[in-house]
């Protein structure tokens, strides 16, 4: 019998209790794991994922269940299990050799490190076969090349941590850069601002908040934006039938999704269709938001002991009958459920036929997508918005039925920043509906952040030091529930962690770090926003809109150091910082500010609608009147909120 242990018996991550009955004896990422590793002088393997990836699950069954292939590890290699959303610095750092090493990667992400954690190589997916000839290559390394191995990985980590300098001398004209860049990469068939007819597609959310935060775009970019929200509202990533959206699409078209739904995609989503559902008066971009935030509250809200206890990570991309079953319809089926003509009309109105859908190999189960139905989309687009809302007295029957099915694995993971991104969801869309429902689910969401946060730290999960985005999005969160809600509490909770963070993972040269130091090799600066904003940038948004009702003076050198070096960024790579670019618009234009009477929350304001984006509402005490300031002037006041409504965009009253 093996003398070997796998460890993840212990844990507490979903993902890693996947992996406790694997014959590999997996360690806990840890100081125990590199002390054995140095102890018995071999190297080691970082396995990092998460619970609801697709490959991850392939690779666990094809390799990690394997006892020859575990057999192998365990007698060469000290291996370890990290859960890419339980600690993402781990996987930041990783990701980026990877990458650096193999020009792409993804998850699994498999990498080989030596005794101080330095990654001398990498790969993802590995088949069972080439995975086995692939660790006796590592062994072979080890025991002969060793002197080319720490050569090689300290060259690496060296490379790793060098500063990124500035290629050219910046301009000032950052959001216009992003204009440009959008419009030469509209794709116009396919709606989307990847470029032609680039695949897999991703909604791009903290693009669409930057655009959606401003009150003047350009007419040309307020058309592109909605069609890509049309689009993607009308795409097979949207779950109409259940609310919330599926993580992206695998093909140019929308039409197949990948099936992960992830609490952090349907928070910014829900947040994007309420701002656009105002922006453009479009009730079906609101009654989208609404679905989705009903999806959170009704399948992602975590109990324990009946105590509700935040939102949960994520639901799996398999379920147990197939891929994409759970979601799946076919024509029959909505004709028996709907009366005949109805289910008919519907099944011809999405796109739900008895073709087989042939992408990356026929896939059996035909999804919702109105965009890909001739009949749909030869309507007139008011007629569509009609047809989307006659769609909504047929979803609470279809749901009924669809929950006969057993469902996919849900990661019941509560993270702090995601819970911050859900948190400013719902106060945006209770400040663009002023539906209650959304006041008071902001509300408990709100203090379970709270409860998390102690002297300006936050934790991520119950025992485990908050990454700087648990920082900033929890930070951006409660303003914004401050400036929906009105309780102090929320502003200063804000406030107390934009200042510890910055004391904890800022430097005077302008670096901010995603972490405090630990075991790591390197400390990681995360430089661009990805699937979400970089917690540098919420932090430094978070801290211009306090500094708006004079709170942290004391940090605007800080500031002003972190946004004068990544100015580069903002002008080299414009479209891969949408956040930064919010942060220095508002950081260099100065505050737009809206001065009120104290009680318009109380009065259930429609000013509540420009909550979360650049105007700042400051609620003065026995005031009567509406002024708008912005830069060096202030406009006449008004005293009715059509004439300010005219002011905030610009037009004569």
């Amino acid at each position: 019998m093996s003398s070997f242990q796998n460890e993840l018996q212990f844990a507490k991550s979903p993902y890693l209790l996947q992996h406790k009955s694997n014959p590999v004896a997996w360690k806990q990422w840890g100081k125990q794991a590199f002390e054995e590793a140095r102890k018995r002088n071999i190297p080691i393997l970082v396995s990092v994922g998460y619970s609801t990836c697709h490959w991850c699950h392939v690779m666990a069954h094809e390799v990690f269940e394997d006892t020859k292939a575990s057999d192998i590890m365990n007698e060469n290699l000290i291996c370890i299990k990290v859960d890419r959303e339980e600690n993402p610095e781990i996987d930041e750092i990783y990701m980026e050799a990877c990458q650096a090493m193999n020009g792409s990667g993804g998850w699994p992400l498999n990498v080989f490190v030596d005794h101080d954690g330095k990654p001398f190589f990498s790969a993802t997916y590995v088949p069972l076969d080439n995975w086995k000839e692939l660790l006796q290559k590592i062994n072979q390394a080890w025991e002969n090349n060793i002197s080319e191995i720490k050569e090689y990985s300290n060259s690496l980590a060296n490379a790793m941590q060098q500063d990124y300098k500035p290629e050219n001398q910046p301009s000032s004209d950052y959001q216009n850069q992003l204009y440009s860049y959008l419009e030469n990469h509209f794709d116009e068939v396919d709606p989307d601002f990847s470029g032609q007819g680039k695949a897999p597609r991703f909604p791009s959310h903290t693009l669409y908040f930057n655009l959606l935060s401003k009150r003047i775009l350009p007419s040309k970019i307020e058309v592109m934006l909605s069609d890509v929200l049309t689009t993607i509202q009308d795409s097979g990533i949207h779950d109409r039938v259940g609310g919330g959206f599926h993580r992206y699409s695998t093909d140019k078209e929308w039409r197949l999704p990948h099936f992960e739904k992830m609490l952090y995609d349907n928070a910014q989503l829900i947040t994007t269709f309420a701002l656009a559902g105002k922006r453009f008066e479009r009730t079906d971009f609101i009654n989208t938001a609404k679905r989705a935030a009903n999806y959170i509250i009704r399948d992602m809200s975590v109990y324990e002991n009946g105590v509700f206890k935040g939102y949960a990570s994520a639901e799996d991309a398999d379920d147990p009958e197939g891929e994409g079953s759970f979601y799946g319809w076919t024509p029959s089926q909505l004709i028996d459920l709907l009366e005949e003509q109805t289910g008919r009309d519907l099944a011809e109105k999405w796109n739900i036929n008895d073709n087989p859908i042939n992408i990356h190999g026929v896939f059996p189960f035909k999804i919702p997508h109105p965009r890909g139905s001739d009949s749909f989309w030869q309507e007139l687009p008011s007629n569509q918005i009609v047809m989307r809302q006659e769609w909504e007295s047929l979803y609470d029957k279809l749901l009924t039925e669809r929950e006969k099915k057993p469902r996919p694995f849900k990661d019941t993971k509560v993270l702090s920043d995601w819970n911050g991104l859900a948190l400013t969801a719902m106060c945006v869309l209770y400040s663009n509906t002023l539906d209650v429902i959304y006041r008071n689910e902001a509300i408990k969401i709100a203090e379970i952040i709270l409860s998390r946060i102690s002297e300006g730290n936050i934790e991520r999960m119950q025992g485990i030091h908050g990454h700087l985005t648990d920082y900033g999005h929890s930070a951006f969160a409660l303003f914004t529930a401050w400036e929906a809600i009105g309780d102090i509490k929320y502003l200063e909770a804000s406030e107390a962690l934009v200042k510890k963070a910055f004391e904890e993972f800022a430097t005077s040269e302008g670096i901010v770090y995603s972490s405090k130091p630990g075991l790591m090799f390197m400390r990681y600066e995360e430089k661009y926003d990805h699937t979400q904003p970089s917690g540098a940038h919420s932090l430094l948004l978070t801290w211009i809109r306090l500094s708006a009702h004079g709170r942290l003076p004391e940090f605007q050198p800080l500031a002003k150091s972190i946004l004068e070096r990544k100015k580069a960024l903002s002008i080299q790579y414009p479209i891969m910082v949408p956040a930064l670019l919010c942060a220095l618009w508002e950081y260099e234009n100065g505050p737009v500010t809206l001065t009120l009477p104290d009680n318009f929350r109380a009065l259930n304001s429609k000013l509540l609608q420009w909550t979360g984006t650049e105007i700042r509402l400051i609620p003065i005490d026995n005031k009567n009147e509406f002024q708008l300031c912005e830069k060096d002037r202030c406009l006449i006041p008004v005293t009715t909120e059509k004439e300010l409504n005219k002011l905030l965009r610009f037009e004569s009253v």
